[in-house]
């Protein structure tokens, strides 16, 4: 196991001085270290991580990108049309969900697992796969130092285990902004109580978990993984049922990743869209590593994206309020919600249901499934 602290010297030894990435849990204690060297960008996507490491790279800085295997999709459009063909060089940092084993993770990292190594050999991208100790890691960045000095991108693997564990850190509240008086729990609650014939759509993660704890149903749709693309299906579904109420149940980092699928929505204007964001300003479910940029004004987010209408809620009577109000009168509407963490304990819905089981209760919630066959 290579400690979080050293591995940092190492990189910054070798001269790398810029960090950027989408965090991950099995780099939980890497980012810890990050966070406090005043160096590192907390990005929406994998894909401007790797735009910001070649912008770091024209000012002759040399950048290190970190990610989850699952966020290797993003990064293929800059890495195979930007830092290839410009012969810009990368370093990458990449925890591998899903792999060696499959059983041991969440299923929707499967498929990512055992592919991530192949990915990049297509690509034409080296790789190497650290086994934890201290002189595999020397050899992999000595590697990467000298396909750098050739213009060429080094991915790192790490599986779990690579790295000692870290604790994520959480920021204060944002400047001029009140503290959270608003849990996650309540929040899914609310929605619940006041909206509740809806179609739910929610986010991956700890929002999932906490709206299959209190309100289990066929009308539900967990999305685990894929993150950043809830108000997308959301959007699908209802376009495809547009007699329906659709609320999506959203994280902030999620809303952030694909932020033009939001403007998508609201430029449509479907009528029955609740979107409703709970901001903690983390990414809990990995460990708190902070998300950027720090002041979001949803309210103002929505305006300029174009929903009918925005709020911005910091108590329960607030979104109380708004809720009854989305639910009363055509959409879409965007809802922010400065909330805290989750509390622990929450289950893990794939002890209950798989994901094809979760598609399918969901399709035939609808009635779908019949009038398909």
């Amino acid at each position: 196991m290579i400690d979080p602290g050293a591995f940092v010297d190492a990189l910054t030894a070798r001269g790398y001085g810029a960090f950027a990435g989408v965090p991950c849990s099995y780099l939980k204690g890497v980012f810890t270290v990050l966070e406090r060297t005043g160096c590192y960008t907390a990005a929406p996507h994998e894909g401007i991580a790797l735009a910001l490491s070649a912008g770091h790279e024209l000012a002759g800085r040399p950048a290190v990108v970190f990610l989850q295997n699952s966020g290797v999709g993003n990064l293929l459009d800059p890495l195979t049309s930007l830092m290839l063909p410009y012969r810009i060089p990368a370093l990458l940092v990449v925890s591998m969900r899903g792999w060696p084993a499959a059983e041991d993770d969440e299923p929707h990292h499967a498929v990512m697992g055992r592919s991530t190594a192949g990915i990049f050999a297509a690509a034409g991208v080296e790789t190497s796969l650290l086994d934890g100790t201290k002189d595999d890691l020397d050899a992999a960045l000595d590697r990467a130092v000298l396909l750098r000095d050739k213009g060429l991108p080094f991915a790192i693997l790490a599986p779990q285990g690579t790295f000692g564990p870290g604790e994520g850190s959480w920021g204060a509240s944002p400047a001029g902004l009140p503290g959270p008086s608003l849990s996650p729990e309540a929040v899914i609650r609310a929605m619940t109580a006041e909206v509740p014939d809806a179609f739910v759509v929610s986010t991956t993660g700890l929002i999932s978990r906490e709206l299959f704890r209190q309100s289990d149903s066929d009308r539900r749709f967990y999305m685990q993984g894929s993150m950043g693309h809830a108000i997308g299906i959301g959007l699908g579904y209802l376009l495809a049922a547009p007699g329906e109420r659709v609320v999506v149940l959203d994280g902030d980092g999620s809303v952030l990743m694909h932020l033009g699928a939001a403007a998508l929505a609201a430029g449509l204007r479907p009528a029955g869209l609740i979107h409703v964001v709970l901001d903690n300003g983390g990414y809990e479910s990995t460990g708190g590593q902070l998300v950027a940029p720090a002041n979001r004004d949803w309210t103002a987010i929505g305006q300029g994206l174009g929903y009918r209408n925005s709020s911005a809620c910091r108590s329960e009577a607030d979104l109380v309020t708004a809720l009854r109000q989305a639910a009363g009168r055509d959409g879409p509407e965007l809802i922010g919600c400065r909330v805290g963490r989750h509390h622990g304990g929450l289950p893990r819905i794939s002890e209950r249901w798989s994901n094809p089981e979760i598609f399918t209760r969901a399709k035939r919630a609808h009635g779908a499934e019949e009038e398909s066959l």
